[in-house]
């Protein structure tokens, strides 16, 4: 849903997935499996287990992850007011290791009341380990550096979510409440050597934690329409504490470094209220109108500081969509929206991290929101196998979240957030989909516009601009019923943002699967970007420095998948209907 209407949160520019499961009516027992490994030390699998009895459904769902990367950059950094240059050769390697439980039970009445528990916990571990030739050239002489970085990130999430749906008249009118809690315990050791020798070391991390409360109600009024209206409470809140020592070589002590060291605690709540309508006008034309509002507050604490910046915002988010069908195969939509992006943690967190002795990281903790506002005209048209798509669409953003880089002291750069003035993007979403026959089905997905961005920072221009464009083609073959291959192509043009650019990207991913044993196995192989095209180049070229970045992971990965179905197992073993289908297989490739 690109154009989410009032009822949905406004954080976020992206969209809206709103998955509609169907109803499940059959009792019993079902199984689920997946487990795909790749050639170059990755696995990953799951295993869904649920039961329905009477009015309960209990499931529990395992998943885990084993994925070893390495990232291979070059980069070129040039200074005009020094004349130095510093040439990086950086190779990374990373482990990540995540671990995953969800359990969720749901009680549906005869009448349609519906009650939801789901928790979950999540053990996500990330070991990143970097070696970083340095080559720094002066007017002088040429100078060598070889830094190690490790720094380990270590998180523990709990999650817990209660839903109750209330049919107060049979699709006339329902009320339903939602709550929600999130906890997180975070670590991020750090060691730092230089030349063989550890010269620098760190601790702590942060323990954010959400909560959130929710009530929703609709109900239809004859010859009037839908109401939908609700209520929402959300707070997160962060207490982040990072030490960071220096080694002494002269006393052989570690000295601890305020510089890099922060403490701080973060809370924000936002408090939101909606309001939708809706009603057919005629046979072929519907309207939505709705408007949701929010008020947000927020304070921050820099202890080390003694700082503390409270701050408030109100965001009115106005929606309207006007539908009419042209045919019983094509309609058309105009729809205007509001969505604002609260900064994250990193970006307003003003703790300092030092990558290098030439890049130095931190947030801005005066940063404020980004609003924007979306128009957009939507064409559809399905028929006989084939779907075809168009968006003309327009975006303007104010006080724009953006990344820059300015000098700090005479050879470094220190990166932060800011927002700038205005962005701004016009283009049209292009998507379709069309069966040839039996055998063959192609698809198209593409989005090209054009995007502008205004504003100065600390006498940096942040004005940019540019026609962009990305999409991917696939292919699907059907030789049998049990066989498929697939082939996707995906292709991102040169994009422009504030300070750099970015060179094209494209790879192609092929797979392959076969339905074994009455669709109950499912066997895959699959190659992502087999033509190993997948790369990414960085330039900029500005008053204080010009840059190139190249950057090549593994992305050509082998992958083997299996998956296992065994559903439907009926708990008073009654004989199998002709009519009963067999259980549909999901292939799970690698990400």
């Amino acid at each position: 849903i690109t154009n989410p209407d009032a009822k949905y949160d406004s954080e976020g520019t992206g969209g809206i997935i709103n998955i509609i499961t169907k109803r499940e009516n059959s009792e019993g027992f079902s199984l689920n499996s997946n487990i795909n490994y790749g050639a170059t030390g990755r696995v990953n699998g799951d295993i869904m287990l649920s039961l329905k009895s009477g009015h309960w459904t209990f499931g529990v769902n395992y998943s885990g992850k084993y994925h070893q990367e390495r990232v291979n950059s070059e980069l070129l950094r040039h200074f005009y007011a020094s004349n130095n240059s510093i040439e990086q050769i950086i190779l990374s390697s990373q482990r990540q290791i995540n671990n995953s439980l969800i359990i969720n039970a749901a009680r549906r009445s005869t009448r349609g009341d519906l009650f939801t528990l789901n928790l979950k916990f999540l053990k996500p571990d990330i070991l990143n380990n970097q070696v970083i030739t340095n080559i720094n050239s002066t007017l002088a002489d040429i100078s060598f550096v070889n830094r190690r970085n490790e720094f380990h990130h270590k998180r523990r999430v709990g999650e817990i979510i209660a839903d109750y749906k209330r049919v107060i008249k049979k699709d006339i009118s329902e009320i339903s409440f939602r709550g929600s809690y999130s906890g997180t315990k975070g670590e991020r050791p750090g060691n730092y050597y230089e030349d063989g020798v550890f010269v620098q070391r760190s601790e702590g991390g942060g323990h954010p934690a959400n909560f959130t409360l929710q009530s929703d109600f609709s109900t239809k009024i004859p010859r009037i329409g839908l109401i939908e209206s609700g209520l929402k409470f959300f707070h997160r809140g962060n207490t982040f504490r990072f030490d960071s020592y220096q080694y002494d070589s002269v006393t052989g002590e570690w000295v601890y470094n305020n510089f890099f060291s922060s403490d701080l605690t973060h809370s924000e709540n936002i408090y939101a209220a909606y309001i939708n309508y809706s009603k057919n006008l005629k046979s072929n034309v519907s309207l939505k109108l709705g408007a949701r509002a929010e008020y947000g507050t927020s304070y921050l604490n820099v202890i080390k500081e003694s700082q503390e910046i409270r701050d408030n915002n109100l965001f009115i988010s106005p929606f309207l969509l006007i539908k009419k069908s042209l045919s019983e195969s094509s309609s058309v939509a105009f729809s205007v929206t509001g969505r604002v992006t609260r900064p994250n943690y990193p970006q307003i967190n003003p703790f300092v991290n030092m990558i290098d002795k030439s890049v130095y990281e931190t947030g801005n903790r005066n940063i404020k929101p980004e609003t924007a506002y979306k128009a957009d005209f939507a064409y559809n048209y399905t028929r006989n196998g084939y779907n075809i798509s168009a968006t003309l669409y327009y975006t303007t953003i104010s006080g724009f979240i953006t990344q820059i880089s300015s000098l700090y002291q005479d050879d470094a750069l220190m990166l932060t957030y800011i927002n700038g003035d205005k962005s701004n993007r016009v283009g049209v979403d292009l998507n379709g989909r069309y069966r040839f026959s039996k055998v063959f089905t192609t698809s198209l997905s593409s989005n090209i516009f054009y995007g502008e961005t205004k504003g100065f920072y600390n006498n940096f221009d942040l004005a940019s601009s540019s026609i962009m464009w990305s999409g991917n083609i696939g292919l699907n073959i059907s030789p049998s019923k049990k066989d498929d291959i697939q082939l996707q192509y995906f292709y991102s043009s040169p994009f422009t943002y504030p300070q750099f650019k970015s060179s094209h990207v494209h790879y192609m991913d092929v797979a392959y699967k076969r339905s074994l044993i009455n669709n109950r196995i499912i066997a895959s192989i699959s190659i992502s970007d087999i033509f190993n095209t997948r790369k990414w180049n960085i330039n900029s070229d500005n008053s204080i420095y010009s840059l190139r970045n190249n950057s090549k992971n593994q992305s050509r990965v082998l992958w083997l998948g299996l998956s296992f179905n065994l559903n439907n197992m009926q708990i008073s073993r009654q004989p199998k209907r002709e009519d009963d289908s067999e259980a549909g297989g999901l292939i799970r490739l690698g990400y």
